[in-house]
């Protein structure tokens, strides 16, 4: 089966469950995310029965990323699988903001859950010359990490951590960035979040627990402040409603120059703060 044909069958298979549009949209990204990545076992070795499974996949709500395990991120195809949450464009936003115009030649970064650990290693790979650092609590997430890590061919330290709760081996280095996109949709919205998001992605990425939507942000900031250096920064990708709430904790943790910056949407989507004498 070639890549037209996969393409129009995959088509006709969804029309009727999505919009043409849509259906569209899910085949040309199935075929390119097979066709592209996997230049050693082109599209073309595909058979119609595979194809046909992965239909199935899609007309149960799977997201195409996890049928054909691979997200663009960055310009980059990164592994993914269902241990681990798709990269967002947001996320993407803010990897672009901290290499064009946060961070000039940096020697350490921390990248706390860092999941696919798509941010840490694309940092990885715009600054090669920093020691790169990332974290995550669950061991599956940190598997699919690594073989990221070395399918790009980079050097990335990951920790099997709650956020910094184990990091002894890097307690004395002090950071130019600490960043993270953590867990910041609450646990009672689980109801009302997009099927396809909550029947399929890792809630362990997703959803903070307990009555607190805003406890990440504390532990971040408390720790940031103690392991960056002077006039390293804090970043975090945060729930647009708790912007100001955010922004407030990066104040009380001793932490400067706090801002709030929007996405390209228009939304607030990420805090910063920098560490000050």
């Amino acid at each position: 089966m070639n890549k037209k044909e996969a393409f129009e069958l995959l088509i006709s298979s969804l029309e009727n469950d999505f919009s043409r549009d849509e259906a569209k949209a899910i085949a040309r990204r199935y075929v390119e995310d097979i066709l592209l990545p996997n230049t050693e076992s082109p599209f073309q070795d595909y058979n119609p029965e595979m194809v046909k499974l992965d239909i199935q996949r899609l007309l149960a709500g799977t997201p195409v990323q996890y049928v054909t395990g691979y997200e663009l991120f960055y310009g980059r195809f990164f592994k993914v699988t269902p241990d681990v949450l798709i990269p967002r464009p947001e996320t993407e936003e803010m990897v672009q903001l901290v290499s064009s115009q946060i961070l000039t030649n940096p020697t350490a970064i921390l990248d706390l859950c860092t999941g696919s650990g798509c941010i840490a290693i694309s940092l990885a790979l715009e600054f090669p010359y920093a020691a790169v650092w990332a974290t995550d609590v669950s061991v599956k997430a940190l598997d699919v990490a690594r073989e990221n890590a070395k399918i790009f061919n980079v050097d990335v330290h990951f920790l099997e951590s709650d956020l910094l709760a184990n990091i002894p081996p890097i307690d004395n280095l002090q950071f130019d960035l600490v960043i993270s996109n953590p867990p910041y949709i609450p646990s009672g919205e689980i109801h009302i979040t997009d099927p396809n998001v909550k029947d399929f992605e890792p809630h362990l990425a997703l959803f903070v627990e307990g009555d607190d939507p805003l406890l990440f942000y504390k532990r971040i900031a408390e720790e940031s402040s103690r392991l960056l250096k002077v006039g390293g920064i804090c970043m975090v990708e945060i729930n647009r409603k708790f912007g100001m709430d955010v922004l407030t904790i990066f104040d009380q943790v001793g932490l400067k120059n706090t801002r709030l910056l929007k996405d390209i949407s228009g939304n607030e989507r990420f805090v910063i703060g920098l560490k000050k004498l």
